[in-house]
């Protein structure tokens, strides 16, 4: 397979399995993109909560 860049590209066969299995769920792939960007959205306010948290502590300490 290749990439849009014309290079060997490499596929994760846990995320095929992951998507194939959501697929025949029934999702669609929009549905899954949505999930996924919320997901990733979530992950990165947590990892700002988590530094803003320890970034206070230290402060306090």
């Amino acid at each position: 397979m290749r990439n849009a860049k014309g290079n060997e590209a490499q596929l994760d066969h846990e995320w095929v399995e992951l998507i194939g299995s959501a697929r025949s769920m029934g999702l669609s792939m929009e549905e899954i993109r949505q999930f996924l960007k919320q997901a990733n959205q979530a992950a990165v306010g947590l990892s700002y909560a988590l530094a803003f948290g320890r970034q206070h502590t230290e402060a306090m300490q």
